[in-house]
């Protein structure tokens, strides 16, 4: 009875044709054009059939356009290829429900398929719809944690708003302060600075007196003695005086370095200057902090898979999109594997049979800790001399520092070896050392004075008088030593007064550099390496056939490094004591005519200048 009610239903069921009653006609329609969303006649659906752009149209009768309505309402019931149709069974292969028409066709002809509508396939109480329906409640759960998170950030931000304010208020009466107190500051400096300066000529002042004044006590003998003077006492004179006159010359010609004009002006610190300048004093900062979310379980694996096994709606079985991923996560995880990977170590080569042996005893091994190469770079130039790195530092932000000996300037660059800052030199440098922030001593060898560049205030330069050439320079508590040619190793403050004389033979090109209460230095003359304590007594001389040292680092535990420049091993772990070393070629092979070296305990991180100064090597443990 219901079933010819419905077949009545349907053969009542009349529509006319769209593209017919465009043109003014009236023909009955006899199927629908699901694309076109168009009734449509027989002459029309067999022109609309051979037209290329809808030949593929799929139609559906009239009669069961009320199928059509019921669609809509629930789309999931019919089949995505031919629409009029139910879905009956699902594809495993293409996973994705189909029809029956779908299975004869071609594309589905060899599939494994699973009958939906059979009582056995459980879709109703299957784990795949419990687990969907459970999954949706737990996001549900979620997003409203989430909005609840977001509506009480809402209300925060205005309460921060008003700290801000009191905040910039209070920072307006602190700055008044602040500028008060360096003001005074600044003119207790000025008087200060004042009273050094004119000492400082007035100790110029009396020398050249004492010195005229001797002179002219020597023409007045130089009289005397013509007129009434034997030729013992002549010639006695003559030698004495002849000696103090060199001195005096040696000194003249010293003068035009040491004789110059002062004149005081008034420096404003540049980022004062700035401030005045400033179109803004600040602005908000924005800290995202992440914010505890619990995820619904297994949402990790509703990832689509390379290449996944498709489980259907088995209901013994997680429903189709809740599957485990395969090969797409082993790739991935293999590639985060290779990229936080951890490198072994170089094996160290065998010991050479017959090597000649030395007063100390070494051991031919890895160095503890082993150094693994992290970067290198050829250090730029745009000047056509060749560039030669002769000071190294690793910053603690990661920067480099390196003195350039040819090209007169100090490089601030990155590790990869873009340059950031260039600090231009008055002479060529040797060495340096980072006394504070932004206070850098440079040796300028050929000059009798250091240079101090302050990387904050690049328009500040300031010079430190000495009485010789210095080469190598290290910070030894809040003094400084320094390797001054014929003199030794000098201990001297921050305005060049020595302290201490470290008696030691240096001639060209020597380093120094000092841990604790122990300082090291290098020796060309006799390819030595010398060990001192803070009072200037040896500890121990370490020597190794055939080696020129040249820089000189410290490791934790009391170990040094040093570098060998004239022949392999290049990089030499002198022990404590000093009484055995420790190589390591593998580790360093890269390494061609090494100079300077330097270690940051804080990063962990080791620096070599190679090839003559060229090529920059950084180093990780």
């Amino acid at each position: 009875m219901a079933g010819n009610t419905m077949a009545a239903t349907r053969m009542a069921t009349t529509f006319p044709c769209n593209n017919c009653a465009g043109q003014g006609k009236n023909k009955i329609a006899v199927g629908w054009c699901d694309k076109c969303m168009k009734f449509l006649c027989t002459p029309c659906k067999k022109r609309h059939q051979k037209l290329k752009f809808s030949s593929n149209h799929s139609f559906m009768p009239v009669e069961d356009y009320h199928i059509f309505s019921l669609r809509k309402e629930r789309p999931i019931m019919f089949c995505r290829t031919h629409p009029s149709k139910v879905i009956s069974m699902y594809c495993r292969f293409h996973n994705h429900t189909i029809c029956d028409l779908c299975k004869k066709d071609i594309t589905h002809f060899n599939c494994k398929t699973l009958d939906i509508n059979s009582d056995g396939t459980g879709a109703r109480n299957s784990f795949a719809i419990n687990d969907l329906n459970q999954r949706l409640r737990e996001s549900s759960l979620t997003f409203g944690k989430i909005l609840k998170n977001r509506n009480r950030n809402l209300k925060a931000l205005d309460r921060q708003k008003e700290t801000i304010v009191n905040q910039v208020q209070s920072f307006r009466e602190n700055m008044r302060k602040a500028i008060e107190i360096l003001i005074k500051k600044l003119l207790e400096d000025v008087d200060i600075d004042m009273t050094d300066y004119k000492t400082r000529l007035q100790t110029q002042i009396d020398d050249l007196k004492e010195k005229r004044k001797a002179i002219a006590s020597h023409l007045e003998m130089i009289e005397e003695l013509q007129l009434v003077g034997s030729n013992a006492e002549t010639v006695n004179f003559i030698q004495d005086c002849a000696h103090i006159q060199t001195r005096h010359e040696r000194y003249l010609l010293s003068l035009p370095e040491s004789v110059k004009d002062l004149k005081l002006d008034l420096s404003i610190k540049e980022s004062f200057q700035k401030l005045l300048n400033a179109e803004k004093l600040g602005g908000i900062r924005l800290t995202e902090t992440e914010v505890e979310i619990d995820v619904p379980k297994n949402t990790d694996r509703t990832q689509i898979p390379y290449s996944a096994h498709q489980l259907g709606f088995d209901p013994h079985l997680c429903s189709p999109v809740h599957v485990d991923m395969d090969i797409l996560t082993v790739r991935e995880n293999e590639y985060n594997n290779y990229k936080n990977r951890t490198l072994s170590p170089i094996t160290p080569k065998q010991t050479v049979k017959n090597r000649q042996e030395n007063t100390v005893s070494f051991e031919r091994k890895a160095l503890v800790p082993t150094f693994y190469l992290s970067s290198d770079f050829v250090v730029p130039t745009e000047e056509k001399n060749d560039v030669m790195i002769t000071g190294v530092l690793i910053l603690d932000d990661g920067n480099l520092l390196l003195a350039d000996g040819k090209n007169k300037r100090l490089l601030n660059c990155t590790e990869e070896g873009s340059v950031l800052d260039v600090y231009p030199l008055k002479d060529e440098p040797f060495d340096f050392t980072l006394v504070d922030s932004n206070r850098v001593f440079v040796t300028l060898p050929f000059k009798k004075y250091f240079q101090v560049v302050y990387p904050k205030e690049k328009e500040k330069r300031k010079i430190v008088e000495l009485t010789y050439g210095c080469f190598g320079i290290t910070k030894m508590n809040k003094l400084l030593v320094v390797a001054c040619k014929t003199e030794g190793l000098l201990v001297i403050d921050h305005r060049g007064q020595i302290l201490n004389t470290i008696i030691t033979p240096v001639s060209y090109r020597n380093y120094v550099h000092s841990a604790g209460n122990k300082i090291y230095f290098t020796n060309d003359d006799d390819s030595s390496f010398i060990c001192f304590d803070s009072s200037g007594d040896i500890i121990y001389k370490f020597k190794y056939n055939g080696s020129i040292f040249k820089g000189i680092t410290s490791l934790p535990e009391g170990k040094v490094l040093v570098i060998n420049y004239g022949s392999s091993p290049h990089v030499l772990e002198i022990s404590t004591d000093g009484s055995k070393f420790l190589i390591d070629e593998p580790a360093f092979e890269c390494l061609s005519l090494p100079y300077a070296i330097n270690y940051n305990k804080t990063l962990r991180k080791l620096i070599i200048s190679s090839e003559c100064g060229k090529r920059i090597f950084v180093y990780r443990q």
